[in-house]
């Protein structure tokens, strides 16, 4: 586990380790699909990645969204959302 650390300029993998406090400067974050505990960290200036299952996750989020407006909304709902914030 990682508490109060401060990561600065690399890549991490947040399926990796526990996260705790931590802040993540000019990172480039990735999200991979696996398990994650992250509590209280900030993410500042980071750039980021989904890969394997969260890239298809997504994927596939991203054909329903094109194929059902209902879905869409539905999905823009679950994420909280505004009008203003639509998903493309």
């Amino acid at each position: 586990m990682y508490a109060s650390c401060v990561f600065e300029g690399i890549r991490v993998e947040l399926s990796k380790a526990p996260y705790q406090n931590c802040t993540f400067k000019q990172y480039l974050v990735v999200v991979d699909g696996g398990s994650m505990a992250i509590d209280g960290c900030q993410f500042n200036g980071c750039q980021w990645a989904f890969e394997g299952a969260a890239a298809n996750g997504i994927a596939f989020l991203k054909y329903l969204c094109s194929i059902d407006p209902s879905i869409a909304a539905m999905i823009a709902a679950e994420f909280g959302l505004t009008e203003k914030k639509k998903l493309h």
